[in-house]
């Protein structure tokens, strides 16, 4: 079984516990299925090794994503502007006739 064959509960459950949201009684229940069944543990194994990835790379990751200082300022399109006078100045010839 792979992890996209496992069930929206148990994806559910691991997301919660890996960012320390699930309720104590729940993380041990969680704890004690991961150690008992193959395809949970490895889907387990595989989502906090993802989460640990990313956060690791965080540092190097967030410069991309904020905006650049050397970056040219976007100039917002005319091309709206331009559609809509055109579109009004056609309606009141129209209105005209």
């Amino acid at each position: 079984m792979s992890q996209h064959e496992l069930n929206s509960h148990d994806a559910d459950r691991i997301e919660r516990a890996i960012d320390g949201l699930l309720p104590q009684e729940e993380l041990d229940t969680l704890k004690s299925e991961i150690v008992r069944d193959p395809v949970l543990r490895a889907a387990y194994v595989d989502r906090v090794w993802i989460d640990s990835l990313l956060r690791a790379d965080r540092e190097r990751l967030a410069p991309l994503l904020a905006p650049s200082e050397s970056a040219p300022a976007v100039q917002p399109s005319r091309w709206p502007v331009m559609v809509s006078l055109f579109a009004a100045a056609a309606a009141c010839g129209a209105l005209a006739f």
